[in-house]
């Protein structure tokens, strides 16, 4: 069917990227390749930018599940040329460092990190960014040293906090990770709690976990999303579960479902905590 509406609507983006996706499942890996490669080039002899990015970034992604990442290197590098800052330039941008470290140009990927931050100012994504590119050319001296960047002092989101205490951890800088850890959690701001408690609860320690998870309950306001609230409750009731505290786990889980009633890893939790004590 997608195959007849591509015959009637050639420059269908969205029939596109479906028939891709669906020769992609079916381990038609090159013919989704050529498909998405040969129409991002035949779009762009038009005026569809917005178009022919969506194709290519949907390429690269291929590209990078197949590891192909010298071809990710290539275009994920082309592909930035044209992107302006935000959230999508972001993801494209640590892509391509991955890609040119993977593909054993890890000088190349410092110097592209060094651009960026010339061009767009120092930001703690890139000083994260530039740690583990140290980390996983084990110069542990150069990690720890980048992650002491003023940009990484401020406030930071939820995942720049986990980046940062994982990072440590993985350097051998346990107590650096710790007051790192409270130093964030120490803002008193939900975001920042959260993420403690995340991190924490990911180790394995969530006695310790829920100090940080329940004073982020105690910061949810009208204001918190619906998405940000049911994620945190969800967390708390696992760490709740994970420490027998079965009451409270069951009250964090009926959150979730008044949120979001066909949560489906919050229904299997709560399924199997019923079911171990009977």
């Amino acid at each position: 069917d997608l195959m007849k509406v591509r015959e009637k609507v050639p420059d269908d983006v969205q029939t596109l990227r479906l028939l891709a996706g669906y020769l992609e499942q079916a381990g038609r890996i090159e013919e989704a390749a050529k498909l998405l490669n040969d129409n991002a080039l035949r779009l762009a002899q038009g005026s569809e930018p917005d178009s022919v990015d969506s194709l290519k970034e949907q390429l690269v992604g291929l590209q990078a599940r197949e590891g192909k990442w010298l071809e990710v290197a290539k275009l994920s590098g082309e592909m930035l040329l044209a992107r302006p800052p935000g959230p999508g330039r972001t993801a494209l941008f640590e892509l391509h460092v991955e890609s040119l470290v993977r593909s054993e140009q890890s000088s190349k990927a410092l110097d592209v990190i060094k651009r960026e931050e010339q061009r767009f100012g120092a930001s703690p994504a890139l000083a994260l960014t530039r740690a583990e590119v140290f980390e996983q050319l084990e110069k542990k001296g150069k990690a720890v040293k980048a992650l002491q960047a003023p940009a990484l002092m401020g406030t930071l989101e939820r995942n720049e906090v986990l980046r940062l205490a994982t990072l440590l951890y993985a350097l051998d800088e346990e107590q650096a990770a710790e007051e790192a850890l409270e130093r964030h959690a120490g803002q008193g701001e939900l975001e920042p709690l959260f993420a403690v408690g995340q991190f924490y609860s990911i180790r394995g320690d969530f006695e310790r976990a829920l100090g940080y998870l329940v004073r982020a309950n105690q910061q949810v306001s009208e204001e918190t999303g619906d998405g940000a609230k049911s994620e945190l409750f969800f967390w708390t009731g696992q760490a709740y579960e994970r420490t027998k505290r079965y009451d409270e786990a069951a009250e964090a889980f009926e959150k979730v479902l008044e949120i979001q009633p066909r949560h489906a890893t919050t229904l299997n939790y709560l399924g199997y905590m019923w079911a171990d004590i009977g």
